[in-house]
């Protein structure tokens, strides 16, 4: 499950905050798709924030916060997909320069890295919460 967390959230950062930015700027900015991933990333520590206060005021344990996370990030990520698809751009793709291949490329190593490193680890079990 880990391992499809890994891959699924740079992609849903990327929906997020390109939604987020369509919603909010229009096509009136040139923004780039780093402003997306960054926008994207602020997001979703928000969404994780959020789950925490909540679950610290619900009294309730982290894994019920994990819960709350889980389904928070899968519903603004299908909204953010809904908006998309409703205000799509006819605008033409913006070409790759040998630099942003260069970022791009390391990104992903990057991925690969940390997910092999997850599914290769022994995992943590713990047998109670930490609260």
């Amino acid at each position: 499950m880990e391992f499809l967390m890994c891959l699924l959230i740079p992609g849903a950062a990327y929906v997020l905050g390109k939604a987020v930015l369509r919603v909010l700027y229009g096509k009136k900015e040139k923004l780039t798709r780093q402003d997306n991933f960054i926008v994207g990333g602020i997001v979703i520590i928000g969404l994780a924030q959020v789950a925490n206060i909540l679950v610290a005021f619900l009294g309730r344990t982290l894994s019920f916060g994990t819960k709350i996370f889980l389904v928070a990030f899968v519903a603004c990520t299908v909204a953010a997909i809904a908006v998309l698809f409703c205000v799509r751009s006819k605008d033409k793709r913006i070409a790759f320069t040998p630099g942003h291949q260069v970022l791009y490329i390391i990104f992903g190593l990057l991925v690969i890295l940390q997910a092999a490193y997850i599914v290769a680890g022994m995992p943590v079990y713990l047998g109670g919460d930490m609260t």
